[in-house]
């Protein structure tokens, strides 16, 4: 996902849908109690060198900070944007973020505070199977799942990506269907769930270093 921030602003702006890749039905895993908070063992303060960000984890709040380039395939820019120049426009609201080209690639220099994570109603946080997950709920029927762990002070948040080979298979099998099919949907059962986690389901990782 390209997210545009603001300089020196807490916005986050999103050039196409929110929705993610691969959903599910319900918070997951299903029938596990949901958590009222981040345990202590696992809040404090993370940096990742791979993306020169940082991530404070407290009771209910998971929060990134940014201070580096992100970029985008130009031919990937949503329609309700344009380039004029060195700035990106939304053609509704007129809006005009600073951006550079480097050939057919859209860059920009992020400075923000993003907001991943902050426990509600609509974003429950479980416990299965010494992992941790984040669902984050957007419509009654579509909720977003990562997985996240702790192992020698390095943090690591993972989600599933179609674009993986690992976790198209696993899809399928989570599925049982024919095995060119992969859904977008999702509604295992607690078996399936783990069973998924175990095979190496969530194979797109982000990691971080808890800074001491």
């Amino acid at each position: 996902m390209f997210k545009l921030i603001l300089p020196f602003l807490a916005i986050t702006l999103f050039l196409y849908s929110c929705e993610p890749e691969v959903s599910f039905r319900e918070s997951q895993p299903s029938g596990v109690p949901v958590l009222k908070e981040f345990p202590a063992f696992i809040r404090g303060n993370y940096f990742s060198e791979a993306n020169n960000s940082q991530l404070r984890i407290s009771d209910h709040l998971m929060i990134a900070s940014y201070n580096n380039d992100t970029k985008m395939p130009r031919k990937e820019l949503d329609s309700s944007y344009k380039l004029e120049d060195s700035l990106l426009v939304n053609i509704k609201t007129g809006q005009k973020i600073p951006v550079s080209i480097e050939g057919d690639t859209i860059v920009q220099h992020l400075v923000g505070i993003d907001t991943l994570f902050n426990i509600s109603s609509k974003n429950q946080l479980k416990k299965f199977r010494g992992y941790y997950f984040l669902n984050t709920q957007y419509d009654d029927s579509t909720w977003d799942v990562k997985k996240i762990s702790l192992e020698k002070g390095e943090l690591v948040i993972a989600h599933i990506s179609i674009t993986m080979d690992k976790d198209i298979k696993n899809l399928r099998e989570l599925r049982e269907s024919p095995a060119d099919s992969v859904s977008k949907r999702y509604n295992p059962t607690r078996r399936q769930f783990k069973n998924f986690v175990k095979k190496g389901g969530f194979g797109s990782e982000e990691k971080y270093m808890k800074v001491q």
